[in-house]
């Protein structure tokens, strides 16, 4: 099955990234879930199932062209950011993602225009690989 990102590309352009969503980011979504499970299993059981959903229907792709963002199982949203028009790339990391090794990739463009990659492992090292490409 192809994927959003791969029917998106253009001829001639090239993926040079394309991360995933860190595992590291669903240990707070089992935590919580699995601190409720002893009170009510339902409401565990949605923390846990949507964290997974989440990070199965969230694409990130970067190519010599533009930053894409993906989101959504059912219904869909996109984000897309030409290349060219990239001001400013920035690392988010939490005390959580610090200690995991992930955080959150904000690139911002001309105007008031942002695409956000969430908790994506990593993250120092994509922003300086797209610094090097911009």
């Amino acid at each position: 099955m192809a994927t959003y990102v791969s029917k998106s590309l253009t001829e001639g352009e090239s993926l040079i990234a394309n991360p995933k969503t860190s595992k590291w980011a669903l240990v707070g979504p089992y935590v919580i879930g699995l601190g409720l499970a002893p009170f009510t299993f339902g409401i565990s059981l949605v923390f846990i199932v949507g964290a997974h959903l989440y990070r199965w229907s969230t694409e990130y792709a970067i190519t010599d062209k533009k930053i894409l963002n993906k989101r959504g199982l059912i219904a869909r949203s996109t984000d897309e950011l030409l290349m060219k028009k990239v001001e400013g790339v920035d690392v988010k990391q939490g005390i959580q993602g610090r200690i995991f090794g992930y955080g959150d990739i904000v690139f911002t463009g001309t105007g008031n225009q942002s695409v956000v990659f969430k908790m994506v492992p990593n993250p120092i090292a994509l922003k300086n690989q797209i610094q090097a490409i911009i």
